[in-house]
């Protein structure tokens, strides 16, 4: 989430959204990938990885770390030179790294749960939005787009697998 959102419940979840949005959108393959630090405004700045990220479930998830594989193999090379020719590692460095799909994004999405029995006229509740009522459902491959009336936050659409709704 960006920094504008990140103290904004509604706003974060509808980052979360588009997030969803967008990695369901990918027709073969999808790379995410984080900036480990960036120029802004002139400045350095460090980032972490997207919270959203650790929301996809790691069996869709083949993670691809370059830095690491590369340090990995030093440290394989090294194990073979005697300890006192070896210089000094530092062992605090953090590494960076980026993500790809283990599957096609087909498969990555979110499987629908076993029995979606949400209905038009259902009052449902949110943990972010709250309680709302039910407008309008669209199926959309294995989800359903949900149209729902927040008593609190008006009007949102969002996808029932990805906001983990409950039937009041």
């Amino acid at each position: 989430p960006g920094m504008q959102s990140i103290y904004n419940p509604a706003e974060c979840e509808e980052e979360r959204r588009l997030a969803y949005v967008g990695i369901t959108r990918a027709r073969k393959q999808l790379y995410l990938c984080c900036a480990g630090e960036r120029m802004l405004f002139g400045r350095t700045s460090r980032n972490r990885q997207s919270r959203f990220l650790e929301e996809i479930p790691v069996a869709l998830v083949e993670r691809k770390d370059e830095i690491a594989q590369r340090m990995q193999e030093q440290r394989s090379r090294m194990a073979q030179v005697p300890a006192a020719a070896r210089p000094a590692i530092n062992r605090g460095a953090s590494v960076g790294g980026s993500y790809e799909p283990a599957r096609s994004a087909a498969a990555a999405a979110p499987q629908p749960a076993a029995a979606f029995d949400i209905s038009v006229g259902d009052t449902v509740s949110h943990r972010v939005f709250g309680q709302g009522l039910v407008l309008s459902i669209t199926p959309m491959g294995g989800d359903h787009l949900v149209e729902i009336a927040f008593d609190k936050v008006g009007t949102k659409r969002i996808m029932s697998n990805f906001a983990k709704l409950t039937k009041v």
